[in-house]
């Protein structure tokens, strides 16, 4: 069946543009009302606020900006980056963001600007600016207390910055291109994936020595996930070994092993409460399975390889990001989780940029990168409005 003849809205779109805010009904996939559009730039990330008033993008041009959600109005624009702005995130009590910059092309080289800086949220201003990395700089994150941030970087690297120093605490190396390292929940340990050479595995630091305390060893493909569970007593790992496994983060163990994707597995991560787990994966197909006994609940079947599948807040609803096979098109679709029917399917726009496809907090709105949107009748493929 044609993307065209999906009972679903469908937007059909080639010039670069911003962000639009899709205001849907996810149960249903119609729209509540006119969808809110957020400039004009393009976005390479965004974030919400916890309480999803607000939205935190990041740009091509080397700015962060604030917005008003409800309104689509811009609140506030980060500037001083001289190169592109990656990463954009919230602190714990969103009182600060951090951003991540470099120069994406620039091939192990030092960018003009491979630096991560906080901001004050309200006023805007710069407040840490943190050095040292030796290439651009994909990913920064704050501690769960906000005393320190994470950064990851094209140098191999990552590394923990004091706050209120401004110093580097530790630097981890043979860091796993483009898989950003993450701080567990409790925020004591550091978790990284390494696939410099095999072996691959993943590995965890302790935050205050700097001291490994444990690897993640058994995969013979290149890890592309590493994932802690909401409680922090598991880690899910996803490889192109087509195998996924969960681990005890204490002694690095391996709890249990996944073998059912017929492909490179591309991400894998839990559910709200620890129980699910959600698996994308290159041979077509999302699948949730049961996080206890490894048995799969349901799976999800797309037109070409799945890269990303996230859950919404109740885990009643799917999005998944994936590529129409022998093409280089890109698509969102959105799923019910319990029946699985898909009831919405995009095109993502092919520009520079990355592509964004997340839920609200609630998990009741969508936020998607499109260029110029089109409301097109859901029958007959006919085009019904434009949006500029």
């Amino acid at each position: 069946m044609s993307p065209l003849n999906r009972r679903a809205w469908i937007s059909a779109s080639i010039i670069s543009s911003g962000a639009t805010l899709l205001a849907r009904d996810i149960a249903g996939g119609q729209q509540l009302g006119n969808r809110t559009t957020l400039g004009t730039g393009t976005f390479t990330s965004a974030v919400f606020s916890a309480n999803g008033k607000r939205l935190l993008t990041a740009a091509y041009d080397g700015t962060a900006q604030l917005w008003n959600v409800e309104t689509g109005e811009q609140v506030r624009s980060y500037i001083g980056h001289t190169e592109t702005v990656y990463t954009v995130t919230f602190s714990a009590g969103e009182r600060r963001i951090v951003t991540a910059s470099g120069r994406e092309m620039d091939m192990g080289s030092i960018s003009r600007d491979s630096s991560v800086r906080v901001w004050d949220t309200e006023t805007g201003k710069e407040v840490n600016r943190l050095l040292g990395h030796g290439g651009y700089v994909y990913s920064a994150i704050f501690s769960p207390d906000g005393r320190h941030v994470l950064s990851s970087a094209r140098d191999s690297t990552a590394r923990i910055w004091d706050l209120e120093t401004s110093r580097e605490l530790h630097k981890f190396t043979g860091i796993g291109f483009l898989r950003p390292a993450v701080f567990s929940p409790d925020g004591l340990q550091i978790l990284a994936i390494e696939n410099t050479n095999a072996p691959f595995r993943a590995r965890l630091w302790s935050v205050s020595s700097g001291v490994e305390v444990a690897r993640l060893e058994g995969h013979v493909g290149e890890i592309e996930s590493a994932q802690f569970s909401p409680d922090g007593s598991t880690i899910v790992t996803a490889s192109r070994d087509s195998t996924v496994r969960i681990w005890d983060p204490q002694t690095g163990r391996e709890l249990q092993k996944i073998a059912g994707h017929d492909g490179p597995v591309l991400s894998a991560i839990f559910n709200s409460d620890g129980n699910t787990l959600l698996t994308a994966s290159a041979d077509g197909k999302a699948r949730l399975w049961n996080a206890k006994d490894g048995s799969e609940i349901r799976r999800f079947s797309h037109r070409g390889e799945v890269r990303q599948a996230t859950l919404n807040k109740n885990g009643n609803r799917l999005l998944t990001k994936w590529k129409w096979h022998g093409t280089q098109s890109t698509f969102a679709s959105l799923w019910d989780a319990d029946g699985g029917k898909e009831i919405m399917q995009c095109p993502l726009p092919k520009i520079y940029g990355r592509d964004i496809a997340m839920f609200s907090p609630d998990g009741k709105q969508v936020l998607i990168t499109l260029a110029k949107t089109t409301l097109l009748d859901a029958v007959t493929g006919d085009k019904l409005r434009e949006f500029d």
